[in-house]
């Protein structure tokens, strides 16, 4: 999954992007991704940041502090200060697997 967003004005924003799969089950989504992973890459296509497991991020006290830590170990999330411009996330699962999935971006400035 391809999931795009810009950040505008100029400046930096503080963002959080996730990968949500497992959680989506309690919704009743069937064939939920097991084990989604995420990565931001900037608008040149550059990998800025990827994360496999969100409890790994080294903003994971942040992330969960900013109320949006996800529901299951297992996704994905990332923390990042971005100067304005356009971003892509990428979201698949870890082994090549496949499934439903969504992405999410937050600004939290």
């Amino acid at each position: 999954m391809i999931g795009g967003l810009i950040l505008g004005d100029g400046g930096f924003s503080t963002v959080i992007l996730r990968g949500i799969g497992p959680s989506l089950v309690s919704a009743g989504i069937t064939n939920a991704l097991a084990d989604p992973v995420i990565e931001l890459h900037n608008g040149n296509g550059d990998l800025i940041d990827t994360n496999d497991n969100w409890m790994d991020d080294p903003n994971m006290q942040v992330i969960s502090e900013a109320g949006l830590a996800p529901t299951d170990p297992n996704e994905a999330a990332l923390y990042e200060i971005l100067p304005a411009g356009a971003y892509t996330a990428i979201l698949s699962g870890a082994g090549g697997t496949s499934g439903v999935g969504l992405v999410e971006s937050y600004n939290t400035d």
